[in-house]
């Protein structure tokens, strides 16, 4: 026999928002969104104290954020901000970076928690050997967990515990590179590395991590590999093979799908996405992955383009790159080739034709 349950007897969705640990749990399975928590918080007072507590159960925006990781990779975007006056470097495993140039000082920040670590920056890159003066352009920072090849590894609940720093920049003439390390759990500068460049590291472009590399665009296509177990430096050259340009706006260092390096080159019409694969222990080689041409893939009110794409940013750990056309800005992801228009506004000037977020999804 079973015996139903009086639906009298069941509490009120009204006396169980009262119970402060289930109310805890049931805002914590609000959709991943940077809406929902802000809009959580405006509720009511009572609301906002949790949305904003640090209990011992961990800070809430943390936890929200953890839970989500849990159902989908990766994690989920929980707001953004606009830097001032420091200059964004880079977002990197749950954790922001700045140069404070002013203060010459990078910056690491944990914005679920609102706190900070600041890193005075070295004096000995500053000058190399021939007594000419290197410029610091560009930095990195690294979980140690990361660097040991863990891609989907997540930054934890210590602060920056351990990490490392990279800034890498090159003397007024272009002709060598630089690059110096600083780790939390030392709390001091390695040693300089250097080598022979040709080239300026562009200050604008993200590094991209690659198993336990980092690498940074040079002008001409180009890129800057620093390897954090050796810290050894190297110039990897673009491919032979590519189309000619010598825009840093029409290239991106890519991280490949077999998590090895690739470089997407913008030409004209065409998006070109190379990896570099080794066919031996010694012999590693550029090829050509793809070769999508964009007046073939966009609808025809988009394809009439009068100058290449351009590379606004990209996103290493969805492999989502951003293009801008004459047209419009583009979402590209590399792995399905799917575009998204996302705006009718060209950061090269003019006003597109299209439905800014449409989705225009193709396969090559």
């Amino acid at each position: 026999m079973i015996r139903r349950r009086n639906p009298l007897s069941l509490p009120s969705p009204a006396a169980a928002l009262d119970d402060e640990d289930l109310l805890r749990e049931i805002l914590l399975r609000l959709p991943p969104s940077p809406s929902s928590l802000p809009r959580a918080a405006a509720v009511c007072k009572r609301w906002r104290s949790i949305v904003l507590d640090d209990d011992e159960t961990g800070f809430f925006p943390r936890r929200f954020r953890a839970h989500h990781h849990r159902r989908q990779e990766p994690p989920p975007l929980l707001g953004f901000f606009i830097p001032d006056p420091c200059r964004l470097i880079g977002f990197r495993h749950g954790l922001a970076f700045f140069f404070s140039w002013w203060a010459r000082q990078a910056i690491l920040w944990d914005p679920l928690t609102g706190r900070l670590r600041r890193v005075s920056f070295p004096s000995s890159p500053l000058v190399h050997q021939d007594g000419a003066w290197t410029r610091l352009v560009n930095a990195a920072a690294v979980c140690t967990a990361a660097s040991a090849g863990n891609v989907g590894h997540v930054h934890g609940a210590r602060l920056l515990s351990p990490f490392k720093l990279v800034v890498v920049g090159h003397d007024n003439g272009f002709e060598r590179a630089f690059a110096c390390v600083y780790e939390t759990e030392s709390g001091a500068w390695g040693d300089v590395a250097s080598v022979r460049a040709h080239a300026m590291i562009d200050p604008f472009k993200k590094s991209v991590l690659v198993g336990n590399k980092l690498c940074w665009l040079l002008s001409g296509g180009n890129m800057l590999e620093f390897d954090l177990e050796s810290q050894g430096l190297a110039v990897i050259e673009k491919p032979t093979g590519a189309r000619s340009t010598d825009f840093c706006e029409h290239f991106q260092v890519l991280r490949t799908e077999d998590n090895g390096i690739g470089l997407a080159i913008c030409s004209e019409l065409s998006i070109q996405i190379w990896e570099r694969r080794s066919d031996s222990e010694t012999v590693v080689r550029w090829v050509l992955q793809k070769d999508v041409q964009l007046d073939k893939v966009l609808p025809p009110r988009l394809d009439a383009l009068n100058r290449p794409a351009w590379v606004l940013g990209y996103d290493e750990g969805t492999n989502v790159i951003f293009l801008s056309i004459c047209r419009g800005d583009f979402m590209v992801q590399l792995n399905s080739m799917k575009f998204t228009h996302i705006s009718k506004i060209c950061h090269g000037g003019g006003i597109g034709g299209g439905d800014g977020g449409t989705d225009m999804s193709n396969d090559t």
